[in-house]
């Protein structure tokens, strides 16, 4: 479910960066190793335009019914998503079990009950999904600011059903997206097509590197726009999220 600006409120009630690992994991030192990959950017690497387009995933639940999307990171089946899809999960973690992850093919997952993380100032989630793809296209991830007017490509799941593929230009490369509780998230303004399912959205430079997730909709100046969190923070998360692994691997 998409937020528009009025809904934005109950997420920030919550600690605002939060990685939780029930359990240590053999995979934790291959995982976080390829996730320092995927900061390091493309480089010289060239992917082709629709290259993460098999790497989106709907993200069901199975008890409210709602539906978003969710973009899968690596083999190890992290799922970066939005935090106000999943914020349940940090009061009740037994609702994990009836949370599902739809791959483009119509397979369904669970989704692992011992990994979580969150940036809830950002609208941030990290999940893990049990019984990744065997072929996971390579995702990385851009920090830089987008210009004004730069193409963007965002794909999602409308409804929780049909994948489609959107592409929108950034209005504004930076904007304060305010709440009703005040606080407010430095978000990445795109003009492009939005419905509901469209949260956590996985956004694209034209090189094809991952540089926001779409959190929310809204105005500006009359026009309607979309609201990404930007990569900067997506890659913070990350960086925080390997540290934690490689810290309890080495416990």
């Amino acid at each position: 479910m998409t937020m528009t600006q009025n809904q934005m409120r109950k997420y920030h009630q919550t600690p605002l960066r939060h990685i939780e690992c029930k359990r240590k994991e053999k995979y934790y030192s291959a995982a976080a190793a390829q996730l320092e990959t995927s900061l390091q950017g493309l480089g010289e690497r060239k992917l082709r335009r629709d290259s993460g387009m098999s790497n989106i995933v709907s993200l069901v639940d199975r008890i409210s019914l709602e539906g978003g999307t969710a973009v899968l990171l690596n083999e190890f089946g992290f799922l970066l998503s939005c935090f106000h899809q999943v914020d349940y999960l940090m009061k009740d973690q037994t609702r994990v079990e009836a949370l599902r992850g739809v791959y483009i093919n119509g397979r369904a997952a669970r989704i692992d009950p011992t990994f979580f993380a969150s940036d809830s100032e950002h609208d941030l989630a990290l999940l893990r999904v049990l019984g990744s793809p065997e072929e996971v296209e390579p995702i990385f991830l851009s920090s830089q600011e987008l210009p004004q007017r730069e193409g963007v490509e965002y794909f999602s799941f409308a409804n929780g059903r049909e994948l489609s593929a959107n592409f929108g230009q950034v209005c504004r490369a930076s904007y304060d997206v305010y709440f009703p509780t005040k606080e407010r998230i430095d978000s990445l303004a795109f003009y492009g097509e939005s419905q509901r399912g469209f949260s956590g959205a996985p956004l694209f430079n034209q090189r094809g590197e991952l540089v926001g997730n779409l959190f929310g909709a809204g105005e500006i100046d009359g026009e309607e726009v979309n609201f990404a969190t930007k990569g900067k923070y997506i890659c913070a998360l990350l960086q925080d999220v390997i540290a934690h692994l490689q810290h309890i691997q080495k416990e």
